[in-house]
């Protein structure tokens, strides 16, 4: 008895795969035609499926808040995004702990969308978390540290918190010119954003100083 009812669960699995594996694949066909509202209906048939087919904690349930995440971000739906975002945050860190790199890449994608809503608390506590993950695994000069040390900086900057913002810049200047050199094109970025703290700083010198140098001229 047991092993039919182990057989029998076993066929509901693999047709509840079966019926994603066809959902997603239109799904995927409708988001590349930009098909925004169809391919979100199969994909939240997706995400349904496969909370109700294994559980709330599955990959496939990760992958279906993740496509479900991007589709809003594409429609400039924030809010949507977030909480799918946020909903993702809690699955991932419940498969792979708090400290994983895809906790971090999670919480900058949540970072970034309350960033562009101006919700600055929000975005500042997930950019943090994520900044600690990322510096802890590939140290304080990798660049993906370093984007979101300079997201973190127009983030101050954007409330005025120049103090804050300052010394974010001058490390991400540091890290990047020893990693590429002064010529390339993220330092020029870093510089032109540095000199309008400069500039709004009440420091004009120094300000068209880092443009010319941004600016090459």
């Amino acid at each position: 008895m047991y092993g039919q009812e182990t057989a029998g669960y076993e066929c509901d699995k693999n047709m509840a795969l079966y019926e994603i594996e066809q959902l997603d694949a239109r799904a995927a066909a409708h988001f590349h035609e930009k098909n925004y509202l169809e391919a979100e209906t199969l994909y939240w048939g997706c995400l349904r499926l496969s909370v109700l087919s294994f559980s709330a904690a599955d990959s496939r349930v990760a992958k279906y808040l993740c496509q479900l995440g991007r589709l809003y971000s594409c429609q400039d739906k924030h809010m949507e995004a977030a909480c799918m975002y946020q909903r993702l945050l809690r699955v991932v860190e419940a498969s792979v702990g708090r400290n994983d790199p895809r906790v971090a890449d999670v919480a900058y994608q949540l970072a970034l969308l309350y960033h562009y809503q101006d919700r600055y608390a929000q975005a500042e506590r997930f950019y943090k978390q994520a900044l600690a993950i990322r510096e802890e695994i590939d140290g304080p000069d990798h660049p993906v540290v370093c984007a979101i040390k300079s997201c973190l900086a127009k983030l101050y900057m954007a409330q005025g918190n120049y103090d804050q913002a300052e010394p974010l810049y001058c490390k991400v200047l540091a890290a990047l010119t020893k990693v590429f050199g002064h010529r390339h094109g993220l330092v020029r970025n870093i510089l032109r954003d540095y000199s309008l703290l400069l500039y709004n700083t009440h420091r004009e010198d120094e300000g068209d100083v880092l443009r010319r140098c941004a600016f090459n001229y």
